[in-house]
């Protein structure tokens, strides 16, 4: 008798074990909230999810896991970030936002962000104090079937968003024309932040072919006497905009502002450089207060600080 029932514990335990492995093993995508729901404004504490993008589909229990996708649901859904987070892949849907204060966000393989079809129907995705670290590659995604495309904003104020893979912007579509306004990324920078990318940054040709209609912006904006700093392993900002804001409490000294590590990285054919919304070239001087100057120039910092093409500031 006493044999059987530890039989009947050992193979109990042995199924228990079974399942966990299995929901460990096979991943899900959980969405945030309900199709068609009235309901857009979201916190991931209380929240509903399902499984289903396109149609009305059965509530999921429990809440996204380290081998799962959070999907921030498109159609002018947003998710207030109220908790630590680690997933498989952390995904912003079409014409989607987030916010983050105060919080770590870990995923294992990807960060994406889906760009929408029109103009005006941006995704936001924005982090206030927060450490982001991403396992693989950080992707903007569009739309096989997109005419035009909308803005991807993310918007980093003293962020730490560190990648192992590269960052990717490849446009799908074949139809687009974007003729009402630009379409693209936008990466609004300041105070602390750090963006840290540990390999390359690969960008569609259209970019260059055509900047009138495509946008890769990067921001940097003082804050509290801090600037924030961008690195890639390699970059060409070719037909990129950088855009700098500076206030009269910054320091004078160097600050490097983009830092790229392989000499074959290029700054060399930006599309616009402004500072203190004067557009300039790179070794210009632009006026700071009454007294002091800024100039940012092509320089040598980091890892390859023999090779010109990083981005400094100097005010002096």
């Amino acid at each position: 008798m006493l044999a059987m029932k530890h039989f009947l514990i050992k193979n109990c335990l042995a199924v228990i074990s079974l399942s966990t492995v299995s929901a460990s093993l096979f991943a899900m995508d959980f969405i945030c909230g309900e199709y068609g729901s009235s309901e857009k404004n979201l916190k991931y504490s209380t929240c509903s999810w399902t499984s289903a993008i396109h149609f009305s589909a059965k509530k999921l229990t429990g809440k996204p896991g380290q081998n799962d996708m959070l999907w921030i649901r498109e159609g002018g859904y947003h998710l207030d970030i109220d908790r630590d987070l680690s997933v498989k892949t952390f995904k912003v849907g079409f014409n989607a936002s987030c916010t983050a204060q105060g919080r770590s966000l870990k995923t294992k393989r990807a960060y994406i962000q889906q760009i929408c079809s029109g103009t005006g129907n941006d995704s936001v995705a924005t982090f206030k104090n927060c450490v982001l670290d991403i396992g693989g590659i950080v992707k903007f995604e569009t739309h096989h079937e997109s005419t035009s495309m909308s803005i991807a904003y993310l918007n980093l104020e003293d962020t730490k968003f560190n990648a192992k893979g590269p960052m990717t912007f490849i446009v799908d579509s074949m139809k687009v024309k974007n003729e009402a306004s630009r379409g693209g990324i936008i990466i609004n920078m300041s105070g602390k932040s750090e963006l840290n990318i540990n390999d390359e940054l690969i960008l569609d040709s259209l970019l260059r072919e055509n900047p009138k209609e495509w946008i890769f912006k990067v921001a940097f904006n003082s804050q509290n006497g801090f600037m924030p700093k961008a690195h890639f392993k390699e970059a060409d900002l070719a037909s990129c905009d950088i855009e700098i804001k500076v206030d009269e409490k910054m320091k004078p000294g160097k600050y490097v502002l983009f830092e790229i590590d392989n000499s074959r990285g290029s700054i060399d054919k930006l599309n616009k450089l402004t500072v203190n919304s004067k557009e300039c070239s790179l070794g210009d001087k632009v006026p700071l207060g009454a007294k002091r100057e800024i100039s940012v120039y092509a320089g040598g910092a980091g890892r390859d600080s023999r090779t010109k093409n990083d981005i400094i500031m100097e005010i002096k």
